[in-house]
């Protein structure tokens, strides 16, 4: 997941969310969160957290459950994620993972997918020709709407609003990536 911009109240308009105010947005990006992430889940946030002050986000972050590893958005500031001492692992600009799946037993993958992780769409990621995947965020599905021939790759924009304001798991990437022709 990223792009949640927990108090963003222009974000509402600006991704037609169907919120009244940043209170309703904040909560219920909290609900949707925990719903589906248990305290020992790994999570990833894909950047842009929030447009409140420390404290505030201090108190939405202490609110979400799981074990959170961050990747640096445009709207935030490495000073500030830092001091939240939120968040596992810090990356400024994004990573890689490697997922165990046993279906992918066979080939070059030897039984674990890769996912390239950042806030900014790649255009050419690491072992993409490989199979290896790419998660997003930064776009507010924009890029998915100007250029779809992108999407038909193993890529996906995660920004909150694409997902149902929910954090999404590997199966539901591996799902969405099967329908890709990339």
């Amino acid at each position: 997941i990223g792009c949640t911009h927990f108090y963003h109240k222009n974000v509402i308009q600006y991704d037609n969310r169907p919120f009244a105010d940043v209170d309703e947005m904040n909560s219920k990006l909290i609900t949707q969160w925990n719903s589906v992430v248990n305290n020992d889940d790994i999570v990833y946030h894909l950047g842009d957290l929030s447009f409140a002050s420390y404290q505030l986000t201090k108190e939405v972050t202490g609110q979400l459950n799981g074990k959170i590893h961050y990747i640096m958005g445009n709207h935030d500031r490495i000073g500030d994620i830092l001091k939240l001492k939120r968040f596992e692992k810090v990356y400024e600009y994004g990573t890689e993972i490697w997922i165990k799946d046993e279906d992918l037993n066979k080939g070059k993958q030897l039984g674990y997918q890769q996912i390239i992780l950042s806030h900014y769409p790649i255009l050419s990621w690491n072992r993409e020709h490989y199979g290896s995947m790419h998660l997003h965020s930064h776009c507010h599905g924009s890029l998915m709407k100007s250029n779809p021939e992108y999407y038909n790759r193993k890529v996906l924009d995660v920004g909150c609003n694409n997902i149902g304001y929910t954090p999404i798991d590997y199966s539901e990437v591996k799902s969405l990536m099967s329908t890709k022709t990339v």
